[in-house]
């Protein structure tokens, strides 16, 4: 059996004493495709803070049982700050970033890793262009280049369809399954429909953890998580509608 590659175990944290998450415990093995749903303010970007060592939590460990992997983020993109005077090509060769130089001095084989993702992400004509100058999608397709430009182990992706166009969601989608084949994939969302069609296991984060080793997301496992949401199945189209709720 495969080793894991990350895990939580018994993990309490939050911010300011206050604890967001509590007792929860995920192991990632090589290859997985965990999709992680819950309501707002349920810990799902906490976790992914534990995970990405941002913050540390007030109980139980993070470990890397393989060894230290490579990890990318791509963050929400409400979080950029796009008013900073960064090119497109500066903030995808900015994840070559190591220790505390300001700018990384890139190899040729770095130099060629940025320019493939450039071109395979459609954002050749705006290589040089500022990022206060992109659109949602073109955004986001910079985030994703730079989340992969070191080639990770395990890629985590926090709410990506937020502000993203129709066509660039249904080739991210395709992307990251092209991507599973090579690494581990955890993706925060709400949009429960699309992602429990394409991921493999799903982890239901309120305070709280339940994982469930299936991509079969039920009423009766939203229910029990207090989450405002219900499922109605087409065929292979599963969407997501909400309860309502205040």
């Amino acid at each position: 059996m495969n080793k894991a590659i990350a895990e939580l175990e018994d993990v309490t944290a939050g911010y300011n004493g206050e604890a967001v998450l509590r007792n929860i415990s995920l192991k990632v093995y090589p290859k997985d495709f965990i999709g992680v749903i819950g309501p707002n303010g349920g810990g799902k970007t906490t976790m992914v803070k534990v995970l990405l060592g941002i913050i540390q939590p007030f109980k139980g460990q993070v470990s890397f049982p393989s060894g230290k992997i490579n990890i990318g983020y791509l963050p929400q993109a409400s979080r950029v700050d796009r008013s900073f005077p960064i090119s497109v090509e500066e903030v995808i060769q900015s994840g070559f970033k190591t220790g505390s130089a300001w700018w990384p001095r890139l190899s040729k084989a770095q130099k060629a890793r940025s320019t493939k993702l450039i071109d395979e992400t459609g954002l050749s004509a705006y290589r040089k262009r500022p990022i206060g100058e992109l659109s949602g999608g073109q955004l986001q397709r910079v985030l994703l280049s730079r989340a992969l430009i070191n080639q990770p182990e395990l890629l985590i992706l926090d709410e990506p369809n937020t502000y993203v166009d129709k066509n660039f969601e249904g080739e991210l989608y395709k992307w990251l399954q092209e991507l599973n084949k090579n690494m581990a994939i955890i993706l925060v969302s709400h949009d429960v429909g699309t992602i429990s069609s394409m991921v493999k296991t799903i982890a239901c984060v309120n305070q709280n953890m339940h994982y469930h080793p299936s991509n079969e997301v039920t009423a009766g496992m939203l229910e029990s998580y207090n989450a405002p949401l219900k499922i109605v199945a087409h065929d292979k189209a599963p969407r997501s509608i909400l309860n309502k709720h205040i």
